[in-house]
């Protein structure tokens, strides 16, 4: 699985970074590397995190922040991280399953527990709580730390 993976990794990672560059050369891309329906890549990256062990809501949160990164034109925090997530999986290296936790709380700020899981569901879980407090307050700040 992890050959298909790198290979189809490599391949969403060069066309992604070929739609950028597209207004800077005139090459036909499109012959070279056909386009892939973004459903498509959510869909596999989604699968690649949920076989994984990584709980099916927070598998779509991991593919929505990889996908976007690549759509922003971040394309070392994409796609192309797909393999390094699923490694650091493998090794035992973070919590699939962990769920962050609030532990100290005040009006305007937070401080929050990733309980080393995966660091885009600890940063959503932070930002929800940030933009939670900013509506009440007028300020809101969340400190996170991983364990």
């Amino acid at each position: 699985m992890l050959h298909i993976l790198y290979n189809f990794v490599s391949q969403t990672t060069r066309i992604a970074q070929n739609i950028v560059s597209r207004q800077y050369c005139e090459c036909d891309y499109t012959s070279m590397y056909p386009p892939i329906a973004l459903n498509d890549i959510k869909r596999f990256v989604a699968d690649c995190f949920s076989s994984s062990g990584v709980t099916e809501s927070n598998a779509e949160t991991l593919a929505e922040a990889i996908i976007q990164a690549d759509y922003r034109g971040m394309f070392s925090e994409g796609v192309s991280r797909l393999e390094q997530y699923i490694d650091e999986i493998e090794c035992r290296n973070c919590d699939p399953k962990a769920t962050p936790t609030v532990e100290d709380e005040f009006t305007s700020v937070a401080v929050v527990n990733g309980n080393n899981g995966l660091g885009p569901i600890t940063g959503k879980f932070c930002m929800d709580i940030a933009m939670e407090k900013a509506l009440g307050s007028g300020i809101g700040m969340v400190a996170a730390r991983v364990k």
